[in-house]
């Protein structure tokens, strides 16, 4: 399915989300929520801690009421679906750890055929034709056989992804699936969440504290702000000042590099000379230490290459130094001459 699917999968019409049982003993969260995830979309759900986006997943996934409002998956409202069909459009991994026991990764990844199977759960060669794709969709072939009390944090994200790509969902509903990962764990679960949407057709909504991550691969944000949600690219969302409303702080959000900055005053100013890659770490190592690059600076700092190993000069207020390496260089600016 090309990645350019614009059907609607999920639509959040007027919802509110909370606790309790309207209307006397509700407590909303969220409320006024219209949100469309459409079929071969990655959108990710931001905003701080406790303002609501587990809860917001779960109501989509019918974990819990409603309070007003209605979702409708594939054009039917939630409220019209069994359990056992909802699960075949609908599957959701929380962050919940699952105490899988000494359960071999394919039997757990076998859990989500579930929705498919008759009474007795017995799979048949369909059924096993289906694990055996999810496990390699996922890139977890080689883990099936393992125990899940012996899988690393990433290794059984990728069981719980494939379990619920089992249900064969048309939309798939994650709550930090990044959390308890490292970094080359993160970015092989980017991978994954990329093919399966772009590659796939899935229509998948993560909840996403990797602001970096997001504002590089989603197609959509869902930004929690103000007891409500704001939806859109998060290049817009950059743009018209809703990132750094919502979720800055302290910080400042930097439209130009889609980064935040910790709002601290510049240590200094220099000008930045040269181009490619040494460039733009360059920058990177200069931001980092409270430096900032300005064209009327009276300091040069000038790239240069010899022998094919990057080299900087740094020139200006009477003084002219080399350094070999960044922090060499960063070192050299703060030291009082």
């Amino acid at each position: 399915m090309s990645r350019h699917t614009t059907a609607p999968v999920l639509v959040a019409d007027r919802v509110s989300v909370g606790y309790g049982r309207p209307p006397r003993h509700a407590r909303a969260v969220l409320t006024g929520i219209d949100a469309t995830l459409h079929a071969g979309e990655l959108a990710c759900l931001v905003g701080p801690n406790g303002a609501g986006k587990s809860t917001l997943l779960r109501s989509l996934a019918r974990f819990q009421p409603l309070l007003a409002g209605d979702v409708r998956v594939d054009g039917v409202s939630i409220a019209g679906y069994t359990a056992r069909d909802l699960a075949r459009k609908i599957a959701v991994v929380l962050t919940d750890r699952v105490a899988a026991g000494q359960l071999r990764a394919y039997d757990v990844v076998a859990l989500g055929r579930y929705p498919h199977t008759g009474w007795a759960g017995r799979l048949d060669r369909d059924d096993h034709a289906v694990v055996d794709r999810c496990l390699t969709d996922t890139g977890a072939t080689h883990l099936a056989d393992r125990p899940m009390s012996e899988l690393s944090d990433g290794e059984r994200q990728r069981i719980m992804i494939a379990r619920a790509l089992a249900q064969e969902p048309h939309a798939l509903l994650l709550d930090e699936p990044s959390a308890f990962l490292d970094v080359r764990g993160r970015l092989e679960l980017t991978t994954l969440l990329l093919s399966l949407t772009h590659d796939h057709g899935l229509a998948v909504l993560m909840s996403t504290h990797d602001l970096e991550h997001m504002m590089r691969h989603a197609d959509q944000v869902w930004l929690v702000t103000g007891g409500g949600l704001r939806v859109g690219a998060p290049e817009d969302l950059g743009l018209d000042g809703s990132l750094q409303r919502a979720l800055a702080g302290d910080a400042v959000f930097d439209p130009v590099t889609g980064a935040f900055q910790t709002g601290r005053r510049p240590t200094g100013r220099v000008r930045l000379i040269g181009d490619g890659a040494t460039m733009h770490w360059t920058r990177r190592a200069l931001d980092r230490a409270g430096y900032l690059a300005a064209d009327d600076a009276t300091i040069d700092v000038i790239c240069v290459s010899g022998n094919g190993q990057p080299a900087w000069l740094l020139r200006g207020d009477g003084r002219q130094h080399t350094a070999d390496s960044l922090a060499a260089l960063v070192a050299l600016l703060r030291r009082p001459d």
